[in-house]
């Protein structure tokens, strides 16, 4: 029977480690998720992921407003990312996609800015222009119609669709008070870099609503607080002595004094009532000698009497009485006691962190508040696409614009750069055929075991109302290209 509970006790211990292990697994797994989600690292394989095609919804041509800029008048002593920030909050508002589009043969240099509504194009387009000239005066465009803006999409796809590439980064200004002399992220540093290169650019934001915007936010909170109990754990181990004397002395003393006073009231009746009879009878006989004879004499006599009586008493008494009492009592004790505890005074306290979980909720603080800037400008999924004939050529765009775009704070999430190369035709088409009607390509993510189900994802990375003009910049040096 012993022999059986021990092996009964193993069997728990058993089981309790496995539960353990499992549960370790599930931590791990669900930190896995968390940096997953966090970093964005479904990015680094968008690349080999299946691209969904565009409906016909979004490939709709009408939906679109472009101007073609010829001509930027800049006030030196403004910045020029407020305004172009004012420029993209009013388009936000309309829930207005906004692209840029840089487009290089080698020699010539376009510049243009397009939006997309699905419900107000024509109030969006007006919009555009409308803020375009009040916060840049001197501005010269051209608006182009939908033959126009179709032509243009057609020449893009047909002379740039052998490669393509797309960075999804989180801006960051490298000076946050600076001088519009001094700024050096501006995007003519990158046509500078690109000069005599055949490429075309599309910088691609869509905006967030509210809802949508909320419901992200509600999320990086519920993860910092999921995170927060596993992110330090303090142990500790003690052991002490000690000993305890302690006495006490006490003394009482108590005196009473007791006077009562009681008052009692008596009343009493009777009433009683009788009768009486009584009879009696007696005879007498005398009789003596003298000298002259004797003589004698009798005699008797009988008589009764009866009678009757009622008797009736009442009375009252009244009775008061003193009583006095007086006592007292003292009392005197004295405890003494001595407790003894013996052990070691040793206390060892061990800390633990985990790094991993402190860094992904540093991210995800960071996430919140920046999700606090977006409430008065906006929220924005924000991508670029660059493409080109050659590989070669898409690279170098897509790396010198990451490094164009990287500052002190874009370590919030990871940086992405994917490319598609000839042997990809098939995707570099679907792709297209999203971003030159301004939506972003979505592609299809397995899913990941004990994770998430499979979902579709886009390239993207969440960028603030006040990010925005960084990354869709427009170019402070004049081009004699664009003339």
């Amino acid at each position: 029977m012993e022999q059986q509970k021990r092996y009964s006790d193993y069997e728990t211990l058993w089981n309790k480690s496995s539960q353990r292990v499992k549960h370790e697994m599930q931590l791990a797994q669900g930190f896995h998720v968390a940096d997953i989600y966090l970093n964005r690292m479904y990015l680094d394989s968008f690349s080999a992921a299946p691209i969904v095609s565009a409906n016909r919804n979004i490939m709709e041509i009408s939906k679109l407003r472009v101007v073609e800029i010829s001509k930027l008048v800049f006030d030196e002593s403004e910045k020029f990312t407020d305004k172009l920030m004012s420029v993209y909050s009013a388009l936000h508002s309309l829930n207005s996609a906004v692209a840029v589009i840089i487009d290089s043969d080698g020699n010539k240099v376009s510049f243009y800015i397009g939006v997309r509504s699905d419900q107000n194009t024509s109030i969006a387009g007006d919009v555009l222009e409308s803020t375009l000239k009040g916060n840049f005066p001197g501005i010269v465009f051209d608006s182009m119609d939908v033959e126009h803006t179709s032509f243009l999409m057609d020449s893009i796809k047909r002379n740039r669709k052998k490669s393509l590439a797309s960075v999804s980064m989180v801006p960051s200004a490298r000076k946050k008070d600076f001088e519009i002399e001094e700024f050096v992220q501006g995007i003519e540093k990158f046509i500078d870099t690109m000069s005599g290169k055949n490429y075309t650019v599309v910088l691609l934001a869509t905006p967030l609503d509210v809802e949508t915007t909320q419901k992200r936010k509600h999320g990086y909170e519920e993860l910092c607080s999921a995170l927060s109990p596993y992110a330090k754990l303090s142990v500790a181990y003690g052991e002490n002595e000690s000993r305890a004397v302690n006495e006490s002395l006490s003394a009482s003393f108590s005196k009473s004094v007791n006077r009562s006073v009681s008052n009692s009231n008596t009343q009493s009746s009777s009433k009683s009532s009788g009768t009486n009879y009584s009879q009696n009878s007696n005879s007498s006989f005398g009789g003596g000698f003298s000298e002259g004879g004797w003589s004698g004499n009798w005699g008797g006599s009988n008589g009764y009497s009866s009678g009757s009586f009622d008797s009736y008493t009442s009375g009252t008494s009244f009775t008061q009485s003193f009583s006095d009492s007086e006592g007292s009592s003292a009392t005197d004790g004295k405890t003494k006691g001595t407790t003894d505890t013996k052990g070691t005074s040793k206390t060892i306290t061990l800390n633990y962190e985990n790094k991993g979980v402190n860094i992904l909720m540093e991210r995800a603080q960071a996430q919140l508040e920046r999700f606090k800037k977006c409430e008065s400008f906006g929220m924005w999924e924000f991508s670029s696409y660059f493409m080109s004939r050659d590989i070669h050529t898409t690279a170098l765009a897509g790396n010198a614009y990451k490094a164009l775009m990287t500052g002190d704070e874009t370590n919030v999430e990871s940086a992405h750069l994917n490319i598609w190369s000839l042997n990809q035709m098939d995707t570099i088409e679907k792709i297209m055929e999203n971003i030159l009607y301004f939506a972003h390509p979505q592609a299809e993510m397995p899913s990941f075991e004990g994770g998430y189900a499979k979902q579709l994802v886009t390239p993207t990375n969440l960028i603030s109302g006040h990010e925005l003009p960084l990354v869709m910049g427009m170019p402070k040096n004049r081009y004699p290209v664009w003339l």
